[in-house]
């Protein structure tokens, strides 16, 4: 399990390395352009949710538990891309499996 690590106090979200890596390069990607986008994040249960501007003026930092990067499934990431440009931005259900997370991007 990784952590995405947010804003100045530090907030922390954990999530599988393998989607943490995913998110890392659809966020970063997007920062890099200058534009910014709402991440949701809701927990494993649904019963709450976080909501993030991602924005380049806020700290944000990926620390991965595994020193080996993962496997990058190229259609997942086009989909998690795709929805962070949508009106409600991305969503990530932070205990999904990868292929549960595409069926529902």
């Amino acid at each position: 399990m990784g952590t995405l690590t947010y804003g100045a106090e530090g907030a922390s979200i954990r999530f599988d390395d393998r989607v943490l890596a995913h998110l890392q390069i659809v966020v970063v990607g997007k920062l890099r352009r200058g534009e910014n986008f709402a991440l949701t994040v809701v927990d494993g249960d649904g019963d709450a949710r976080n909501v993030l501007w991602m924005n380049q003026s806020i700290p944000l930092r990926f620390a991965f538990d595994n020193s080996v990067a993962p496997l990058i499934d190229r259609q997942w990431l086009e989909s998690l891309a795709l929805h962070s440009n949508s009106a409600n931005g991305l969503e990530v259900v932070a205990d999904r499996m990868p292929a549960e997370l595409t069926a529902s991007v």
